[in-house]
């Protein structure tokens, strides 16, 4: 896939055509892309696309969780995730004419959060606006519901049936009237979601790589390049912005400094700290890690966390400077400011979907670590844009 630019990006090149530039480039040139690239908001770099909502779509992400069906290629663990959810006769999000349907997530085998709703698609990205909630079937609300108030005692008490208001009452009768009460406090507490989404229009959910899920993420810094740095508060945003057949969310601190061609090797740039600071929604903002003071283990010496984080950075990274990953010939590898070793391992190309690409290590890498010996995906879109792909469509 060679990019297809957009007008500020061609009138750059053709500047540099005229100016002396000869011969015939397999890319672009990487000095004027990254230029480019630094100067377009998110909104301009997608706005060469026009992307029809249709149909459905499951998480890369499989509902079993078996992310090793990657192993053997991405196109084949993508099959797997879309089967995952056939399987069961769902959808992670569904898509007719202008309304949505959304899972939100299984809870158990059989039983699940679902919204729906109407959507508008703007400057390339998604707005949900959020009308109903169920749960299984036994929780629907509307947004524009009356409920009902719910008593509190019985709701947030950690020993509901001792309250007053249930005395005289058989065992089965307090526990039907708990019930009746639970029911009325989720009700409420999914009608303020929804109200609290439709200010932004967010997608409901937190979206990253599975890793995020696993366990603190702060474990392998130095395994992948962790390009999403967001905390699960319901302050966070998630716009989500479809391309072809794949939707994707924002990352941050990644850049591709490289022509890129399908097949081809290319390089991106990395800044783990770039990664947090310059993601509105990150821990690090959205905590203001800059002003939390933490200890250090005498109680002699006040940090905040940002300087713990640096820190963090510094032993495992080497330094807080730019680091660059060269992806070449099936294997990459990750070398800081210094040009020491951060991690390598090898990586796979989608043939179904263009500029997706899949990191993976194995025992060969220098960090290796079986809780995270899985597919790290990213996407490069037609402007050099690098995208985490969350959804692919059930074709």
């Amino acid at each position: 896939m060679k990019f297809r630019i957009c007008a500020a990006a061609l009138a750059l090149m053709m500047c540099a055509v005229s100016c002396g530039s000869s011969g015939e480039s397999s890319g672009r040139n990487s000095q004027s892309a990254a230029a480019v690239m630094d100067d377009l908001p998110i909104e301009e770099s997608i706005s060469s696309h026009q992307v029809v909502l249709d149909g459905e779509y499951a998480t890369v992400i499989p509902l079993d969780n078996k992310y090793d069906a990657y192993g053997s290629g991405l196109d084949s663990g993508l099959e797997y995730a879309v089967k995952s959810y056939r399987s069961k006769g769902l959808s992670s999000l569904k898509f007719s004419a202008d309304r949505f349907e959304m899972l939100e997530d299984e809870i158990w085998d059989g039983e699940y959060y679902t919204y729906d709703g109407t959507y508008s698609v703007a400057d390339g990205k998604i707005d949900f606006h959020y009308e109903n909630f169920n749960y299984n079937g036994k929780v629907n609300v509307n947004i524009d519901d009356e409920l009902p108030d719910y008593d509190e005692s019985l709701v947030l008490s950690e020993d509901p049936f001792s309250e007053e208001s249930l005395q005289g009452l058989s065992d089965e009768e307090k526990r039907q009237r708990v019930r009746e009460e639970n029911i009325k406090y989720e009700k409420k507490l999914s009608q303020d979601r929804m109200k609290l989404y439709n200010e932004s229009g967010t997608y409901c959910n937190f979206v990253a790589p599975y890793m995020y899920r696993l366990f603190d993420k702060g474990v392998s810094y130095d395994v992948f390049p962790l390009f999403i740095q967001r905390g699960k508060s319901k302050e966070v945003v998630y716009k989500l912005y479809p391309f072809e057949d794949l939707i994707c969310v924002p990352t941050y601190g990644i850049e591709l400094i490289s022509d890129f061609s399908s097949g081809e090797d290319f390089t991106v740039k990395f800044n783990m700290l770039d990664s947090c600071i310059d993601d509105p929604y990150s821990m690090w903002n959205i905590e203001d890690w800059e002003h939390m003071d933490i200890y250090s283990a005498s109680g002699e010496e006040t940090k905040t966390t940002a300087d713990d984080y640096k820190r963090l950075i510094r032993l495992l990274i080497g330094n807080l400077e730019d680091t660059t990953i060269e992806f070449s010939n099936g294997k990459w590898t990750w070398t800081n400011s210094e040009g020491e070793l951060v991690n390598n391992g090898y990586y796979l190309e989608s043939s179904k979907h263009e500029g997706l690409i899949g990191m993976f290590i194995d025992e060969k890498s220098k960090r290796y670590s079986k809780f995270v010996d899985m597919a790290y995906l990213f996407y490069i879109d037609s402007t050099g844009k690098i995208w985490y792909p969350n959804w692919v469509k059930m074709n």
